[in-house]
């Protein structure tokens, strides 16, 4: 019997996400996630100096872990992985997985608006849909309202992160490396081509009220000329007149 995402959905209702700090590449503050799976014990003296081992939300999150793995066997009997990262309500910011090795699958469960995944630039619908990404490009998530929870499926290095990845920063424009621009991306997100017909739209508003502006200017300075003209014709016309007045006022002074 295939298990429902609805109910993955309902599971991860019932869940109490423990509050976590160890993340930092996606917040300094407190945020609700846990792992399932095998994690990194860093060579720990408490834990016998382990490099990998069993994460202790297994235990305490046994239908939760099982009900993942089958979703998992599923989608794709053939795809190995080591670890499952839950996330409830994270906005995640612009950075890379420097841990993950090979594709990754994620998807999205909750009543939420937004929340699309983006991958250098370019946005994914991930609610009640897998996606197989690669977790070491840059990717992040817009904002969204509601409830919000992200799985992703991947193998774990157990290592220290790659030297390649070192000094790496990620921002919606490209890919950095030490402060300098190593790949720019194309951004085609929603909301990024909201903004450039917005732009687009201010900008021949500003052209056609510009070129009003224009074309008032030259009719007020028409009209100027205008009256100026009627002026002088009043002027020129006065002067006719007297100058007519004269003359036959020499007239009758000759006779």
């Amino acid at each position: 019997m295939s298990i429902s995402l609805k109910k993955i959905y309902n599971l991860l209702e019932e869940t109490k996400f423990p509050v976590t700090k160890s993340r930092k590449n996606i917040s300094s503050k407190g945020i609700e996630a846990f792992v399932l799976g095998d994690v990194n014990y860093r060579g720990q003296a408490a834990l016998d100096y382990k490099t990998r081992g069993p994460s202790r939300f297994n235990k305490k999150f046994p239908k939760l872990f099982s009900a993942l793995k089958k979703m998992m066997k599923e989608k794709d009997p053939s795809f190995k992985f080591t670890t499952i990262q839950l996330n409830k309500n994270i906005l995640s910011p612009p950075h890379v997985d420097k841990n993950n090795v090979g594709p990754s699958y994620i998807i999205a469960f909750g009543d939420y608006d937004g929340g699309k995944l983006v991958i250098e630039g370019k946005e994914h619908n991930i609610k009640n849909k897998f996606l197989k990404f690669d977790g070491t490009k840059g990717h992040w998530v817009t904002p969204f309202k509601g409830t919000r929870y992200s799985l992703v499926f991947f193998t774990h290095t157990f290592k220290p992160p790659s030297a390649l990845l070192r000094g790496v920063e990620v921002k919606p424009t490209g890919l950095y490396k030490n402060g300098e621009l190593i790949k720019k991306y194309k951004n085609n997100s929603k909301s990024t081509r909201k903004s450039r017909k917005s732009t687009r739209k201010s900008t021949r508003k500003s052209r056609k009220s510009t070129r009003k502006s224009r074309k008032s200017r030259k009719s007020r300075k028409s009209t100027r000329k205008s009256r100026k003209s009627r002026k002088s014709t009043r002027k020129s016309r006065k002067s006719t007149r007297k100058s007519r007045k004269s003359t036959r006022k020499n007239m009758r002074h000759s006779k």
